[in-house]
């Protein structure tokens, strides 16, 4: 993949290749939100928790390939609904 975000716009689907950052805690300190900061744009997008979503909670700070839709949530920022992941080492 030549950038780190790759867009789909007639099936609103993205790829994006960044790092897993947490983006949210709760008043004991668990992760409650995540999001990927792509790695040559600095774009970020929100992670939706589903399933999937949930299951990145493990990789924060890994390097990875999100496959999913696009979102605009109610504040205006972008989510990604999580189709399928990819965690790397590159």
């Amino acid at each position: 993949m030549k950038t780190s975000v790759q867009y789909f716009t007639k099936e609103k689907k993205l790829i994006v290749k960044g790092i897993l950052v947490p983006e949210d805690l709760d008043s004991s300190e668990m992760i409650t939100r995540m999001a990927i900061r792509a790695s040559d744009s600095e774009q970020e997008f929100i992670v939706e928790m589903n399933s999937l979503g949930k299951e990145l909670i493990k990789y924060k700070g890994s390097k990875a390939v999100l496959n999913g839709r696009l979102k605009d949530n109610d504040i205006g920022r972008k989510t990604i609904i999580v189709d399928r992941y990819e965690i790397h080492s590159w």
